[in-house]
């Protein structure tokens, strides 16, 4: 995650540092940051929102569509996987 020198509206960049190439990354706001931050590899994306709510109640005002386009957004940058054998 890099915090410095960020497009507008940026609060980080994600680049996945295995890809080759270089022009791979994703700008996220203050919002998804606080969410991202919260990925620790065991819990749902339900758990990790009702975390953050807890933490920065201000997250509610976030569109349950904007959230599941985060989710998409790291699943598509290769930010993110998902274990589905719970389903």
């Amino acid at each position: 995650m890099i915090e410095e020198g960020l497009p507008p509206g940026s609060a980080a960049v994600l680049i996945n540092q295995a890809h080759t190439d270089t022009d791979i990354y994703l700008p996220i706001n203050a919002d998804e940051k606080q969410l991202i931050d919260a990925i620790d590899g065991s819990q749902t994306i339900k758990q990790i929102l009702e975390g953050v709510i807890t933490i920065h109640p201000a997250i509610l005002s976030i569109e349950v569509e904007q959230i599941h386009d985060l989710f998409i957004r790291l699943w598509r940058f290769d930010q993110v996987v998902f274990e589905t054998t719970r389903i």
